[in-house]
């Protein structure tokens, strides 16, 4: 499981980690100045959702829900919001972004690995969604490659440059996120965040180090434990 160490950070990896949204005021700021990424701008906003409608959108959403901001080598990089869209079931939309740049670090990868864990391991909650309002390819492969698949489309729900368009709802429900394959979930196994926060916060920490060589060490030994057993006809 994730574990928070005593700033409340949860690392993600060595030079990763997210922290609560809202506890600076740069984190705000993070958020308007990605929105105003003239790439992000062109693929989100549509009539009725301009900027300052989406900045309201999102202050809502972190009055009933939850949101991190992501850091990577101490600098911001990306933002999520949990937003409760249904209480029984117990169901939660995803809001957020990355910056484009560290992609190709795994980072989208490993935030979304502990969304899901937050969703369906912390909260219990039945289902994680996604909307799609705004054609957007970036994010459709996001969805798709993170487990979230197209439910149903929405005739007319938007209007884009004058024209009706429909909106697109992907989900993920809990029974389906326990049947994805083990590096879409983190175990008590495979964690590395509680040995780092056992280390007092420090950024890689020898103790982690230590307890993955123990570790290793430990299942070569039992391998060779298994080959000599099967020598002895066990």
């Amino acid at each position: 499981m994730y574990q928070a160490d005593e700033f409340g950070r949860v690392w993600l990896d060595d030079e990763t980690f997210i922290a609560p949204f809202g506890h600076f005021d740069a984190d705000y700021k993070y958020v308007v100045d990605y929105l105003d990424n003239p790439i992000i701008a062109k693929n989100t906003f549509y009539e009725g959702l301009n900027r300052e409608e989406l900045i309201f959108r999102y202050v809502q959403y972190l009055k009933y829900g939850v949101g991190w901001i992501g850091f990577h080598k101490k600098k911001r990089g990306g933002f999520v919001i949990l937003e409760p869209v249904s209480i029984k079931p117990l169901i939660y939309a995803v809001h957020g972004g990355l910056d484009a740049h560290l992609s190709k670090h795994g980072i989208g990868q490993k935030m979304m690995d502990f969304i899901k864990w937050a969703v369906f391991m912390k909260a219990n909650a039945y289902k994680l969604e996604g909307y799609i309002c705004k054609p957007n390819q970036l994010i459709k492969r996001f969805f798709n490659k993170f487990g979230l698949v197209k439910e149903s489309e929405l005739q007319d729900r938007i209007l884009i440059d004058g024209t009706p368009s429909p909106m697109h709802i992907y989900g993920l429900t809990k029974g389906a996120y326990l049947k994805e394959k083990p590096h879409g979930r983190i175990t008590e196994t495979t964690d590395s965040t509680e040995s780092r926060s056992g280390s007092k916060g420090t950024s890689g920490g020898a103790g982690t180090r230590t307890r993955k060589t123990k570790s290793r060490k430990s299942r070569l030994r039992k391998r060779l434990s298994r080959k000599q057993r099967s020598k002895r006809g066990f």
